[in-house]
């Protein structure tokens, strides 16, 4: 009884094991041998083509790959107009179908060749480690393409909706007429990759390179976001572009080896650089066919970048430079509508060959140098534009032509602007813009000027300098305009049609060798204003300036002091010259006399020179002898003289009304008993000037002054009168000051170096000059607080506070100095701090940038020149509208204040922050337009409440940034619920998060990120609910408490980097995730829970994962496949978590390594609870406990155990071809079974061919039960229990195995194995079949040629044999065919032996057909002859066939019919009464018995004598005789007949042996 229920029990086992959806029975099959595919065939489970071994798939087949099955190829794959589908209904609602089946992975010693190929429905369709040649490859549906780690050889490829990339390759790929359509990346690529005549559309990224070689010619793009990415680490080279619809074209990225060239594309944009050391693109031509306000070719460079031949047009901005490298641009042709070519940074540009049209502005510096050379050309079309705009740097310029249309309306277009610059240029042309040249602390150097047309002025200066050899300006109202001490030289000036050529103002300084004024303003002067003009040219110009000499070109001879002819280089009047080889030379002397310094051979000298005069200083005297006086209206300055004596009057000096006297770096000298004398409103000003003189009389509101910066130096006695209070600036009193009563004077600067007579009713206060500047942005900062000892200032419109503190106050009473004192500067939030001595004069100057608060009203560049900015309150860029942000700028924003983003916010390798002291500002928030836009890139956004808030749309693009420092509540990125924003976010850094780094949302947004470094986010890395998330390459570092907090999201995780976590929380946590989320590539350290945990999901994705610590995976109630796990711990805790699982799906997990836990896996459900196994494949577990399971069945398979698995209560786990290192691998308790089961492969085989066959197998057991299963297939693999064990049944144990099998065709076969190494963990069974060969036939009757008579009876026979059927098993045909063919008779029978006849004689056939019991037969066929009847045999060669007689015998002979006695008995046929038996002839009473019997010897008779020959009914041997009549020869006659024939036989060889002779002559002859 008890051997009974043992037995019951194992076959309730088995049934139940069979019921668990683990593949048991799987039809997993091995091709050995080369077979053949045709029609229809459906894949029952995995296939694997062995190594040396071909499947051939016919043209027009199907391949239903079903259910996750693969194919591998370790052989050969030949397929031809095949289809690979599966024909499994998609999990997910509107799914495509990819990802059903897993594909075909040609293995490295393997190789296909498929032509005309359809794959559908796969993971990833093509993986090659081996050798792949296609030709015409169409992929759909699928996850991936192909996935080229080897060598493969591509024609006529073709994909549609690849869900990630088309085609992978890291090995050797050479593809050509590509066509790849709806596909996240086209081809991405980190080996060795050359693609030809190929055509991608509506893909992500067409030509995705991070690492490799990519060579590409003749490509296509149709509505791609990105055609090209290239990264430092690629060598790329394509040649031939066309295209349309490409969002970008050339994501460059750090490229140091990238060439495109030959491009002809229409779309958004050309190219995005960051940091590339080296990359060219060449003829170019790109059409814009968006209006974006993002630049065509956004290139940031750190070496060297060249852009040849390119021309783009229909675009708002064009090309955007930054980065510290040089970027050559040569033949450039660009049609925009804002901004041209932009550059920024501390880099070099390189130009050769502009050629510019645009609306807004050509070319924009603002900090890198640049170098023009060829021909460039900016075209302006409106009004509201600047054709060059400098910031900072120096320039080289060659021929540079900036024209517009003339518009009479145009008050405002600019051809070159320049601030802080200096520009050396050759030749310059401006024409019809309204100023042509705008100068600001800027030096523009060059030799030819041309300046056409124009509303405003030519050229303007403001505290800057211009040389060049050659002006021309026509049709402005103003020639030149000079302001701020600027100062011109030219050797040559037409200014034509001007109101006014030339306007001087603040004592700027112009000199003009040759001024050529036409046809100015009647009712203006050719040159006027506050300065002084030096010029030449016709006496009718009309001068009012400060100061202005007239040249005359004076021919001047130099020698040597011998009076030899010098060449020497002469200096004068700012110009350099060289004399003659005689040493003549023609100089612009002024008539007043101008000095020179001669030099030549190092020597020189300084001369004053006359215009007019030769060899010889002479000083103009334009200070009269005598009594001079400067009316009212008279502004005169004194210079310098040449030998540095004062100018000296010799009479008295008095001036008049608001008349002047300017001392520039003069003297002047009063004779002794003479004096100065000023009154009214006139002024003696010094310009580093001094008066000698005995006394000087001051008047009324007359005064002694200086120039700012300058100076005036008194050596005379003072009296002043004045009657209130009278203001000068820096006097240096150096004798005696008197002043009358009731007046009071107030000076800045300056001092009072001698004695002083002051009354009580006057003072002298002089007073120290604060002169303090605030600048934003390079213009004056106008109401700025400053606070000096607590008295409040506000600067000016020219952003300066002016004042004067008293530095010494002197009355009748006191004399008081002055002390320190501070300044404090508050602009907004902004303050700054200086001290000042107020004894002595102090010029600071602020910068204090700031930004406007609101609605920014303009595009607005924030450029480093003037950084740091400030912003004060909130911001909101309005659509339309950009603010831009250079490298190396600051700004500074204050408490709380945001900067909202509905336009567009383009900053490049700058910082934002707070001010500073623990504040935080508001952050960046992208606005809720479609258009709303911020690019960040290198840049520092910090001191946040939350640095970057992603509201409900618009685009964020960062890269290289770093987010950093949000207030305690909050992350560094956040993205609002329902958002539908583009958010990319690469190669940046996110550190100091105040509760997480990123905090995203419900959204529709699509989030993208990648080469992260995320650390101290105190909270999440990236915290992100019901939205779709793209990362890749993320570092997750110290300080962050989980590294990736995932609730129902989709999308890809990617290429983890957490070996420095050390959180609370899990480096990713999963809940609620299905199969469209995918998590891969992840290196992780356990902090204080498990790596990777999760609950509630299903169809999880997760691959290549390596974890050190524990625990280290941990999911709930989860499902799906996770490979390629690596799990490392210190020898406690788990490896691997599942518990409670699902109902309807199981956790699969392949490729699995676990080592040193104290449990590897961990397993539980509770009682009850419906759990499918999980599923483990292919894997290592070395722990102390292997498997803990408890409720929660399992498959484990392919696997390497070494330790112990303890199972309990409703566990029930079969280990699939498992091995363990362990003597007692397991231990069960309560109803837990253990079930080992080994994969055999059953190979039946006919002369080395594997046949299909059905198999009856059948196991027999320890404990005497038995199981038997029927499977079909060619070279199946079937699972066979081995082992099994439970605590109620001990251990059943597999004792033999009995295998029958029965192929089509062939005989059954049954082999049985008694011992378990014959069964061992993939044995493989071969069983050979007998081939059903066909039965060996071979005729033993008749021979070849046999002569048969006719009619009469012949037995055939053949000799045969059969390796299956005995002989009497066989069936036989016999058939015989006359010589037409003619069927003349069948027979079947079941003996080898056939008697048979023909009617007529003739040629004949005999065909004999033997079958075996299968139906196999053989046909044998013989040819024989039918020959006449002859009864007697007497047709010898010795009838006579003449004569029908037989010489020899004496006797007639040949066939029946010729024959006379056919039965040669010696009695014609007309008397024999039998003649065709010799045994009797006569019959005398006819009663059909012979009256004798007489047979020949051996020969037998059925006749019976006649006993009454005579049938007179009396017994012949009563009648004593036979009849008389006997015919009988006598024996003379015998005798006589035997010696005629010796006679005739003698004759015959005599005749024979000539015949002989001749028969040789004729046979020689012929």
């Amino acid at each position: 009884m008890r051997k009974d229920l043992s037995a019951v029990h194992l076959v309730i086992l088995l049934l139940v094991s069979l019921t668990l959806p683990l593949g048991t029975n799987a039809t997993d099959s091995s091709i050995s041998t080369d077979i053949t595919w045709s029609g229809q065939h459906t894949l029952t489970g995995n296939v694997t083509i062995t190594q040396g071994v071909t499947l051939t798939i016919e043209q027009g087949s199907s391949i239903d790959c079903g259910d996750g099955y693969w194919i591998l190829v370790e052989g050969n794959l030949v397929a031809e107009t095949t289809h690979f589908f599966s024909s499994t209904d998609p999990v997910t609602q509107g799914s495509h179908g990819a990802g059903l089946w897993k594909g075909i992975e040609i293995a490295s010693s393997g190789s296909a060749i498929l032509t005309d190929t359809l794959i559908e429905n796969a993971k990833t369709a093509l993986k090659i480690n081996g050798q792949l040649t296609a030709n015409g490859l169409e992929i759909m549906h699928s996850y991936v393409g192909v996935n080229n780690l080897a060598t493969s050889d591509i024609v006529d490829y073709s994909s549609n909706q690849i869900d990630y990339d088309s085609i992978q390759n890291s090995g050797t790929l050479t593809i050509s007429n590509a066509q790849i359509n709806q596909s996240a990346i086209g081809i991405h690529t980190t080996g060795f990759t050359t693609v030809l005549e190929s055509n991608f559309s509506s893909v992500g990224i067409a030509l995705n390179t991070p690492s490799g070689q990519l060579s590409a010619q003749n490509v296509k793009l149709e509505t791609v976001t990105v055609g090209i990415t290239s990264q430092s680490s690629s060598n790329i080279d394509i040649s031939g572009i066309t295209g349309s619809n490409v969002s970008l074209l050339v994501d460059a990225g750090n490229s140091d080896d990238l060439i495109i060239k030959n491009v002809d594309v229409e779309g958004d944009r050309v190219l995005v650089s960051n940091q590339a050391s080296s990359f060219e693109i060449s003829n170019l031509s790109f059409t814009r066919t968006t209006t974006h306000s993002t630049p065509m070719i956004d290139q940031n460079c750190a070496g060297v970048c060249n852009l040849n031949d390119i021309h783009i047009s229909d675009t708002l901005n064009g090309i955007v430079l930054s980065g510290s490298g040089t970027h050559e641009l040569t033949d450039i042709g660009a049609s925009v509508v804002n901004s041209a070519i932009e550059a920024t940074g501390s880099g070099h540009l390189l130009a050769t060959n502009l050629s510019i049209i645009t609306q807004n502005s050509g070319i924009k510096l603002r900090g890198p140098s640049s170098q023009l050379l060829g021909n460039n050309t900016v075209t302006i079309t409106q009004s509201n534009s600047i054709g060059v705009d400098v910031l900072d740097s120096y320039h080289s310029w060659s021929n540079l032509m900036i024209e517009k249309s003339f518009n009479q309306q145009d008050t405002i277009s600019l051809g070159i602007n320049s601030w802080y610059a200096d520009i050396d240029y050759n030749d310059l042309i401006i024409e019809n813009l309204s100023t042509g040249i705008n100068l600001q602390d800027s030096k523009l150097n060059g030799n030819l000027t041309h300046i056409l047309g124009g509303t405003d002025t030519a050229i303007e200066l403001k505290d800057s300098t211009i040389i060049s050899s050659e002006i021309s300006t026509k049709y402005q109202a103003f020639g030149i305009q000079m302001f701020e001490q600027s100062y011109l030289r030219t050797n040559q000036w037409t200014a034509e049609l001007h109101n006014s050529p030339l306007k001087l103002f603040d004592n700027s300084h112009a000199i003009i060798r040759e001024f050529v004024p036409l046809n100015t303003n009647s009712n203006s002067f050719d040159a006027s204003g506050d300065g002084t003009i030096l010029y030449g040219g016709s006496p009718s110009i009309t001068i009012s300036t400060t100061d202005y000499g007239m040249f005359e070109e004076t021919n001047v001879q130099f020698t040597d002091i011998s009076g030899n002819a010098v060449q020497a280089i002469i200096n004068v009047n700012d110009f350099q010259l060289e004399c003659d080889e005689n040493g003549f030379i023609s100089l612009p002397l002024l008539s007043q006399g101008s000095v020179i310094e001669a030099i030549y051979s190092s020597t020189g000298v300084t001369q004053t020179l006359i215009g007019g005069l030769s060899n010889q200083v002479v000083q103009i005297p334009v200070i009269p002898s005598g009594d001079w006086t400067i009316s009212s209206g008279q502004s005169v300055i004194l210079g310098p003289r040449p030998d540095g004596l004062p100018h000296s009057i010799s009479g008295n000096l008095e001036l008049l009304g608001d008349g002047s006297l300017k001392l520039v770096s003069s003297s002047l000298m009063i004779s002794s008993n003479s004096q100065i004398s000023l009154f009214d409103q006139s002024e003696i000003i010094g310009d580093n000037g001094a008066i000698f003189a005995p006394i000087i009389e001051i008047n009324s509101l007359a005064k002694l002054t200086s120039l700012e910066n300058s100076k005036l130096t008194v050596e005379a006695q003072v009296n002043w009168s004045c009657s209130s209070t009278i203001f000068t600036t820096s006097v240096f009193f150096k004798q005696a000051i008197e002043l009358q009563p009731n007046c009071d004077i107030e000076m800045l600067g300056g001092s009072i170096d001698s004695t002083f007579n002051i009354p009580v009713s006057s003072s002298f206060t002089q007073l120290s000059a604060l002169e303090l500047s605030v600048v934003d942005k390079g213009n004056p900062v106008e109401g700025a607080l400053i606070s000096i000892n607590g008295a409040n200032e506000i600067t000016d419109e020219e952003g300066k506070v002016a004042i004067n503190a008293t530095a010494r106050f002197i009355d009748g009473i006191s004399d008081n100095i002055g002390g320190v004192q501070n300044i404090t500067l508050q602009v907004g939030s902004f303050s700054d701090f200086v001290t000042w001595d107020s004894s002595r004069s102090f010029d600071y100057t602020f910068i204090a940038s700031r930004i406007s608060p609101g609605i920014l009203s303009e595009n607005t560049i924030l450029e480093a020149k003037w950084s740091p900015y400030y912003l004060e309150d909130d911001l909101i860029i309005p659509q339309l509208k950009t603010l831009k942000i250079d490298d190396g700028v600051s700004f500074r924003i204050s408490e709380g204040v945001s900067i909202e983003v509905d336009g567009a916010l383009d900053a490049g390798e700058s910082t934002m922050s707070s001010t500073g002291f623990g504040a935080r500002w508001g952050g960046l928030i992208l606005g809720e337009y479609l258009s709303s836009r911020i690019e960040l890139s290198n840049t520092d956004v910090v001191e946040a409440f939350t640095p970057v808030h992603i509201s409900s749309s618009g685009s964020l693009f960062a890269d290289g940034v770093s987010l950093m420092r949000s207030t305690a509540s909050e992350p560094l990125l956040f993205v609002e619920p329902g958002s539908t924003a583009s958010i990319e976010i690469r190669n940046s850094q996110f550190r100091d998060g105040g509760s997480g780094c990123i905090e995203l949302y419900q959204s529709e947004a699509l989030i993208v990120f990648s080469n992260l470094d995320m650390s101290h986010c105190n909270g999440p890395a990236i915290w992100a609910r019901q939205t779709e998330v793209f990362a890749s390459n993320i570092t997750i570092g110290e300080g962050v408490d989980s590294g990736f907090d995932l609730t129902e999201v989709s999308g890809t995780i990617s290429s983890i980097d957490a070996t420095q976590f050390s959180g609370t929380g899990n480096v990713v946590w999963l809940d609620s995730m299905d199969e469209e989320f995918v998590l891969d590539n992840v290196l992780a350290v356990a902090g204080q829970s498990a790596a990777i945990a999760g609950r509630n999901n299903r169809n999880l994705q997760i691959d290549s994962i390596t974890i050190e610590g524990a625990p280290a995976i941990d999911f709930d109630s989860s499902s799906g496949i996770l490979s390629n796990i690596n799990l490392t711990g210190e020898g406690s805790g788990n490896g691997f978590i599942s518990h409670h699982g699902r109902s309807a799906s199981s956790m699969v997990v392949e490729n699995l390594v676990i080592r040193n836990y104290s449990v590897g896996i961990d397993l539980h459900s509770d009682e009850g609870e419906i759990t499918s196994p999980i599923i483990i494949r292919n894997s290592i577990i070395n722990s102390s406990t292997t498997i803990s399971a408890e409720n929660y069945s399992a498959l484990v398979k392919n696997s390497v155990l070494t330790g112990q698995s303890e199972l309990s209560d409703d566990t029930i786990i079969d280990f699939i071809d498992t091995i363990f290192y362990s003597q007692s691998p397991f231990t069960t308790w309560n109803n837990a079974k253990v079930n080992q089961l080994h994969t055999i492969q059953i190979d039946s085989q006919l002369n080395g061919i594997s046949r299909y066959a059905e198999y009856e197998i059948t196991s027999f057991y320890s404990n005497g039960s038995t199981t038997k299963t029927t499977v079909a297939g060619t070279t199946i693999l079937h699972h066979i229990y081995t082992n099994i064990q439970s605590n109620y049944l001990g251990q059943v144990q597999l004792s033999s195995l009995e295998i029958n099998s029965n192929s089509p065709g062939l005989p059954e076969k049954s082999v049985t194995f008694d011992t378990s190494e014959q069964w061992e963990i993939g044995t493989l069974i071969v069983i050979q079949l007998e081939d059903n060969a066909p039965p060996e036939v071979e005729f033993i009757e008749p021979v070849f040629g046999q002569k048969i008579m006719q009619q009469t009876t012949f037995s055939a026979s053949v000799n045969v044999s059969d390796d299956i059927d005995s002989t009497s098993e066989l069936s036989f045909q016999w058939t015989i065919l006359d010589s037409q063919n003619n069927q003349i008779s069948q027979v079947n029978s079941s003996v080898p032996v056939q008697n048979i006849s023909v009617p007529s004689p003739g040629m004949y056939v005999l065909q004999v057909e033997v079958f075996d019991t299968l139906g196999i037969s053989t046909l044998v066929s013989q040819s024989f002859e039918s020959i006449p009847l002859d009864s007697d045999g007497d047709n010898t060669l010795d009838c006579d066939q003449n004569s029908w007689f037989d010489l020899k015998i004496g006797r007639s002979c040949g066939p029946d019919i010729y024959d006379e006695d056919d039965d040669n008995d010696g009695f014609s046929d007309s008397r024999d009464a039998w003649p065709l038996d010799p045994c009797a002839w006569q019959d005398t009473d006819n009663d059909r018995q012979p009256d004798q019997i007489n047979c020949p010897d051996g020969v037998t008779t059925i006749l019976i004598e006649d006993q009454d020959d005579d049938g007179d009914g009396i017994p012949d041997v009563l009648e004593g005789q036979t009849s008389d009549d006997s015919g009988d020869f006598d024996s003379f006659t015998m005798l006589i007949l035997v010696f005629i024939a010796i006679i005739f036989v003698l004759f015959v060889r005599r005749m024979k042996n000539g015949g002989a002779q001749q028969s040789n002559k004729d046979h020689n002859y012929e």
